[in-house]
């Protein structure tokens, strides 16, 4: 069975070692895959969501899991087509996506260049290859368009 976590997005490699090494799990997935026009040499396919796999008779993995750090919320148990999706997602070497398909409305972003640079933002809007995001700036919302490399995903709400 494949449970779902919510992970610090920026933390997938400790979480993954961390919760590898319990011994408890079969596996875990955080799947990277090269994204074209991307500054980064590889993206998450799921930014922020980490799935372990375990036996149905080992209760206690979920707990353990959640004591791990940067691990900040268990969101449940994959149905058997979230499975099914899961497993083609993995297992196909030629899966790509574009730089926007990680965000979505409502996204809570990073700002990583530009004079804005620093800031959380929300994901306002997504078109073409441009995200619309809303900065607050001293009580005002300021709109803008970006493109994704220039943001990283924090969390969803």
């Amino acid at each position: 069975m494949w449970a779902l976590f919510l992970i610090d997005p920026k933390k997938h490699m400790y979480v993954s070692s961390f919760v590898s090494s319990l011994g408890k799990v079969d596996r875990v997935l955080y799947k990277m895959v090269e994204v074209e026009g991307s500054k980064k040499d590889k993206v998450a396919v799921f930014p922020g969501y980490f799935f372990v796999e375990f036996e149905d008779d080992a209760p206690d993995v979920v707990h353990t899991i959640l004591q791990t750090p940067h691990v900040k919320r268990y969101l449940g148990f994959l149905s058997p087509s979230e499975e099914e999706e899961l497993l083609r997602v993995e297992e196909d070497e030629t899966y790509s996506r574009r730089l926007t398909d990680q965000f979505i409305s409502g996204d809570i972003i990073e700002v990583k260049g530009g004079l804005f640079s620093g800031y959380e933002a929300e994901v306002v809007a997504i078109k073409n290859d441009l995200i619309q995001i809303r900065i607050d700036l001293n009580g005002k919302p300021v709109v803008f368009s970006t493109k994704p490399d220039e943001i990283q995903f924090c969390r969803r709400p």
